[in-house]
């Protein structure tokens, strides 16, 4: 699967994705994408993994339900989640989540919501919306102790562990390139491309040192 971090620091959230995009059953690479979209009108962010379909499906929702601000966005997110639902029944043979970063106003404070369509992770019911501090898909280890000295630095580097560790069928599926969103109170949302990696489509991702 793709990989996906989430920080919430005291004045921002981080929200980090790679780009790379698979055929399903397949170890070589499609084509490369950026996975961080802007929900519509609100000062926000979401990621996903699993099925590709849940971006579209997603961003189709959240412009069904409509929201003028973060805040409202989080009091009508079951509306959304269950068109988005909906929208993703055919799709459910992959294990699929979403990440979203948001600031609330309300809160005078950043926000990190996960919500997974599986009961793959411990402690987490499919279908449930969680607040969370950090999200990595890799070893929370790899994440600072402190969040306050998290760096996109860190990011990368725990998704460049995550992409050469070994995995249970076709291989590292993280690669393409590193995209990094900020939200913050001075909105609207900041993004960047701190890393890339030498992969080429049609081919398997290139593990250089592996």
């Amino acid at each position: 699967m793709s990989a996906m971090i989430g920080v919430v620091q005291a004045d921002r959230v981080h929200l980090l994705a790679d780009a790379a995009v698979f055929p399903p059953g397949s170890d070589r690479l499609k084509a490369v994408a950026e996975k961080i979209l802007r929900v519509p009108d609100v000062n926000a962010v979401f990621t996903a993994r699993g099925a590709g379909e849940s971006f579209g499906a997603f961003m189709a929702a959240c412009s069904a339900v409509g929201a003028p601000d973060f805040d409202s966005f989080v009091d009508r997110l079951p509306a959304v989640l269950e068109i988005y639902d909906a929208a993703m029944q055919p799709f459910l043979r992959q294990p699929t989540e979403l990440l979203i970063a948001g600031w609330s106003t309300r809160r005078g404070a950043p926000m990190l919501l996960y919500r997974a369509m599986h009961d793959l992770l411990p402690g987490a019911t499919a279908g449930e919306v969680y607040e969370v501090a950090c999200f990595t898909t890799g070893d929370v280890g790899d994440m600072p102790a402190d969040l306050a000295t998290f760096t996109v630095a860190d990011g990368v580097a725990a998704m460049e562990k995550a992409r050469r560790a070994p995995a249970a069928s076709l291989g590292t599926q993280i690669g393409g390139f590193v995209m990094h969103a900020i939200v913050s109170a001075e909105g609207p949302p900041v993004y960047h491309v701190p890393h890339r990696w030498p992969d080429v489509i049609g081919e398997r991702l290139k593990l250089q040192g592996a």
